[in-house]
């Protein structure tokens, strides 16, 4: 659905840009803080921003990801420097394609739109933002420095404020209503085209970043790195679409798909997949009162416990399990230290649920540590469960400057990784084994001592 992320000062990412080319799955690699959550950070903070109906900057704190100060999300907290993320979306996956046909008379295949921001001064909020279409290769932008924004009034009077090439004219108290608008100028030549010959293209672009915002916001699901059942709400509440940031709607989800005929074999497949991951026999569901409960069999001795008592990488990894089987229709889940608590064995059932969920129509962008995982994902191709072009692995690091940069190693057919094993996985590994060896070669001394 996603075919490629961009990003500029953005967290880990510095004035250099940073584009992704994004598959089916997805697994972003590094060390720790080589900009691998900013990646799914950017994507997460793209989606709830477009989708809120203001439009005058990020939406910060919202239901995908949170940042207590606006100045965390700027590389090296210049927030004078633009500030830019971009997705370019495929039409036909998103289910913008039949719009697309109407609106644009053309059958593009995708849409690439990008949002930016700045502080106009260092101690400035966000002053300046900007949104940026390209719809057939044509530019279409809504942006404050566009507008030519001219303030009039006195102590004495209203503020009013106009927009020339707008043609507006208002109070300051309608100033967010304009902005919301998404009323795009179109630029041809790098300048401003007459409005007269692009008003019909003006009205596709507004409408085309509505209905992206949309499918964003309907698709995405962000999962933190922490989660697990300590988490998980067991009251009745609002219905919800995914298990949430940190798996606390988990239970409330389950219970709402084993309610709903609609996600039967969805369900069936959950269960199978809890099972996989020691939770034998998964039920939830509503138990009187104002209350929901989530119980498995113990898979050594079919004792039925609650979800509390499972052990906790069974717990960390049942809302991505959830979210894969439990919900209507393709998602985009980006899942942050997805293999957290899962012995090697296990991993390997990951792999093998990656394949099955990218064959149901999610993509999936994990950060991981896990060697074993990559591995096992390798072996997934090698077995045919998924096509070596639907995956793409990434080895991210910080350059010598501090700024992410992002190497990309397909695999092959057979499993074997185009370029050879991960490097920082080899370094750390050809350390440790030459360590063992030297264990083994004094061991053997020893042994043949007198």
């Amino acid at each position: 659905m996603i075919r490629q992320i961009a990003l500029q000062n953005f967290k880990a990412v510095g004035e250099q840009p940073l584009k992704l080319d994004l598959a089916p799955l997805t697994l972003l690699l590094g060390p720790n803080g080589s900009g691998k959550t900013s990646v799914q950070e950017a994507i997460a903070l793209l989606t709830q921003s477009a989708a809120d109906p203001r439009t005058s900057g990020l939406i910060l704190d919202g239901p995908l990801v949170r940042f207590t100060s606006p100045e965390l999300v700027f590389h090296n907290r210049e927030r004078t420097r633009w500030l830019r993320v971009g997705v370019t979306v495929d039409t036909q996956l998103a289910g913008l394609d039949p719009w697309w046909r109407e609106e644009s008379q053309t059958a593009g295949s995708s849409v690439k739109y990008e949002f930016g921001t700045r502080a106009a001064s260092a101690d400035a909020q966000f002053e300046d933002w900007e949104q940026r279409l390209w719809l057939d290769d044509r530019l279409a932008v809504n942006a404050t420095e566009l507008h030519t924004v001219i303030h009039r009034g006195s102590a004495d009077t209203k503020s009013v404020f106009e927009f020339p090439t707008l043609g507006w004219t208002g109070p300051a108290h309608d100033l967010d209503r304009v902005l919301s608008s998404r009323m795009f100028n179109i630029m041809s030549g790098g300048t401003l085209a007459p409005s007269a010959a692009v008003t019909q293209f003006a009205r596709s672009a507004a409408g085309t970043v509505e209905a992206l915002a949309k499918v964003l916001k309907d698709r995405v699901i962000a999962l933190s790195g922490t989660r697990g059942a300590e988490l998980f709400v067991s009251e009745v509440g609002d219905s919800v679409v995914s298990t949430g940031l940190h798996g606390e709607s988990t239970v409330r989800l389950i219970s709402l798909a084993n309610a709903d005929g609609a996600r039967r074999k969805g369900v069936e497949r959950l269960i199978h997949w809890a099972g996989r991951f020691g939770l034998d026999g998964l039920t939830g569901g509503w138990v009187g009162r104002n209350e929901l409960s989530l119980t498995y069999a113990d898979p050594t001795t079919g004792t039925t416990l609650p979800i509390g008592a499972a052990g906790g990488g069974s717990q960390r990894i049942l809302p991505f399990v959830v979210d894969c089987f439990a919900s209507l229709g393709p998602r985009v889940l980006l899942a942050d230290e997805i293999e957290q608590g899962l012995h090697p064995e296990w991993q390997v059932n990951l792999a093998e649920l990656f394949a099955e969920a990218v064959t149901r129509g999610h993509q999936i962008i994990a950060a991981t540590q896990s060697p074993t995982l990559v591995l096992a994902v390798c072996a997934a191709v090698a077995k045919g469960l998924i096509a070596a072009d639907q995956v793409a692995l990434y080895g991210m690091e910080r350059g010598s400057d501090g700024e992410a940069v992002a190497v990309r190693q397909n695999i092959r057919p057979t499993g074997w990784i185009e370029g050879g094993w991960i490097r920082k996985f080899a370094d750390v590994e050809q350390t440790l084994l030459q360590s063992f060896l030297n264990g083994e070669e004094s061991a053997d001394g020893e042994d043949a001592a007198p």
